[in-house]
């Protein structure tokens, strides 16, 4: 099974620390080859910033270093539109916050748009944390990983807030697995 992940958005939203974890969890937890690359500018805040992983079982799957065909997207910015779009699987999941990422700017993609407001994160108090919430989404509505896993790998790579990023993941996956459902609750 490869598999490829594009993380997207601005310098400050927390993207590589998102594919971070992300990696993490899936090498660590999951058994899963992993590569990450991340780019960004050099600015820390307001650039683009993006994040790509690859994903195999073996690790022949993995020996590219560069996302061409993405099966999973998270935008948090659309300053980073352009850079994911093009690079986007045929059936691919978006998942975006739309009050930063205009949905309709992705409708002549064909890739399923899973809309995770920011309002959302914010009604559990978590607004400040809205990349791990949305890593939690995907994480739930797609099953690519465990809870469990993904628990663990906030515990052994965040370390500033961590319980607040805990709840983040945990309510994220919560969420994402209502998504999966057809519930938007």
């Amino acid at each position: 099974m490869r598999l490829e992940v594009l993380i997207g958005g601005r310098g400050g939203q927390g993207v590589q620390l998102m594919a971070k974890v992300l990696g993490h969890a899936l090498a660590i937890y999951e058994g899963k080859e992993v590569v990450h690359v991340g780019t960004y500018g050099a600015e820390t805040r307001g650039g683009v910033s993006i994040a790509e992983l690859i994903v195999g079982d073996c690790r022949d799957e993995v020996m590219c270093f560069k996302v061409s065909s993405a099966d999973i997207a998270i935008l948090l910015h659309s300053i980073a539109l352009g850079h994911v779009v093009q690079r986007l699987k045929e059936g691919a999941l978006v998942f975006i916050d739309p009050t930063l990422v205009s949905a309709y700017s992705l409708m002549n993609m064909k890739a399923k748009v899973i809309e995770v407001s920011s309002h959302v994160s914010r009604r559990h108090g978590l607004s400040s944390y809205l990349n791990i919430f949305m890593l939690g989404v995907m994480a739930g509505a797609t099953g690519l990983l465990k809870l469990d896993s993904l628990v663990r790998s906030v515990e052994d790579v965040i370390k500033r807030n961590r319980e607040i990023n805990l709840e983040a993941a945990r309510r994220g996956y919560q969420y994402g697995i209502k998504l999966s459902r057809g519930s938007r609750g």
